[in-house]
């Protein structure tokens, strides 16, 4: 999707199996997914080569993201959080062998794979060969 980003998630229960976010463009936050309310469960699922300011994959305010067995690669942020970017009340939970790795930002962006605000974030391992987040 090289208009805009690929989902917005503002309320109520996503359940996405086996499906990949890639290519995905906006001016805005949340290149892969945004989610400003209600839960996102994501199995299965690629986030790659997207694009936004913040949280090129994925940009979580007030809700929950919940993946497992997902990959996380090769997205850019203009500002911060090429992979995730996790702010307000809402949280992201990562399981069951998902990685995360070679995300980027450019300039003087930071948070390669996450940036963290406020809100909540945990890894469970095991990770794919031991492999915890690329970078921070």
């Amino acid at each position: 999707n090289r208009n805009g980003r690929g989902l917005k998630v503002s309320g109520g229960h996503v359940v996405v199996t086996a499906s990949s976010f890639v290519n995905s463009v906006t001016d805005g936050d949340g290149g892969g997914v945004l989610v400003e309310s209600g839960r996102f469960e994501c199995i299965e699922c690629v986030f790659e080569n997207n694009t936004a300011n913040r949280g090129a994959a994925m940009f979580v305010a007030d809700g929950q993201a919940d993946l497992r067995e997902s990959n996380v690669r090769g997205n850019l942020a203009r500002q911060n959080g090429g992979g995730f970017y996790v702010d307000g009340d809402g949280g992201v939970h990562l399981s069951s062998n998902s990685l995360v790795s070679n995300n980027r930002v450019e300039g003087a962006g930071v948070g390669r794979s996450l940036y963290y605000v406020r809100g909540d974030f945990d890894y469970t391992l095991p990770a794919p060969l031991g492999r915890w987040i690329e970078s921070f």
